[in-house]
């Protein structure tokens, strides 16, 4: 059973192209007012590893300060969009 607990993450957007035309990413703006809402999981290392191998070469995993302030591992678009 995954947890998670809802925050948003200031300066980012989901961009209006998916991926292979169904899955969407977020990308960094710089801009304040930009927020993409969702929820943050608990998960082990091992999970981590396995949800990179998932997301593959179209997304970038960084570690990111949430609007909470608290730090979340989030994939991004590793281009600029």
């Amino acid at each position: 059973m995954l947890i998670g607990q809802k925050d948003s993450l200031q300066g980012y957007r989901i961009a209006s192209v998916k991926i292979a035309s169904l899955y969407p990413i977020i990308y960094k703006t710089d801009t304040l007012t930009d927020l993409v809402k969702g929820i943050v999981f608990e998960i082990t290392e091992k999970e981590l590893l396995q949800s990179d191998d998932y997301e593959g070469e179209f997304y970038e995993r960084v570690l990111l300060q949430l609007t909470s302030k608290q730090k979340a591992w989030c994939y991004i678009s590793p281009n600029k969009i």
